[in-house]
């Protein structure tokens, strides 16, 4: 099995919401959670920029969830559930 390096993450939680939130305008975006399916594994690979291995953590049986607001993923809207 292959060796798992520890990695910092490089963002601050600035405060917990019901929904996403602009925090420059402070709009609030209805935002609707549902579990990571096998299919979403492609939009957040490696290669598309993430740092965090989504794969790993549902391969764990580790429930993972994405947050959409208006049918689109949110750029940040993955998280352990």
């Amino acid at each position: 099995m292959k060796k798992r390096t520890k990695k910092g993450l490089d963002f601050v939680i600035d405060k917990l919401t019901n929904s996403i939130e602009n925090i420059i305008t402070g709009d609030s975006f209805t935002t609707n959670i549902i579990h990571l399916t096998k299919a979403d594994l492609t939009t957040v690979a490696k290669k598309n920029g993430w740092v965090f291995d989504w794969k790993y953590e549902l391969r764990q049986g580790i429930a993972v969830c994405k947050a959409m607001v208006g049918g689109r993923y949110s750029s940040t809207g993955w998280s352990l559930c």
